[in-house]
């Protein structure tokens, strides 16, 4: 994914064209992410990488993802799968 900008604000297009970050969702949205965190990272390739694994129901997902900058080896977002704390507590 590459970092761009368009009618203001700042986003991250995967190459089917779903738009997977960007800050014009709402701040509620997982998918929100400030400009001020993409904005450094215009023209620049990123990549979401999932860590850890956690069974949900009778499938596993990543326990965390992390998005960082390729160039730089920045992080711009990282979260844990709420899933995780729900079945450490069963």
């Amino acid at each position: 994914m590459t970092v761009s900008r368009s009618a203001g604000h700042c986003y991250a297009e995967t190459a089917d064209g779903i738009i997977a970050l960007g800050s014009a969702y709402l701040a509620e949205d997982p998918r929100h992410v400030d400009d001020s965190i993409l904005e450094p990272h215009l023209a620049e390739e990123i990549a979401c990488n999932g860590f850890g694994t956690v069974q949900v129901g009778d499938h596993e997902e990543p326990e965390k993802i992390v998005v960082e900058c390729l160039e730089c080896g920045g992080i711009l977002l990282e979260v844990e799968n709420p899933n995780a704390r729900k079945g450490d507590a069963e």
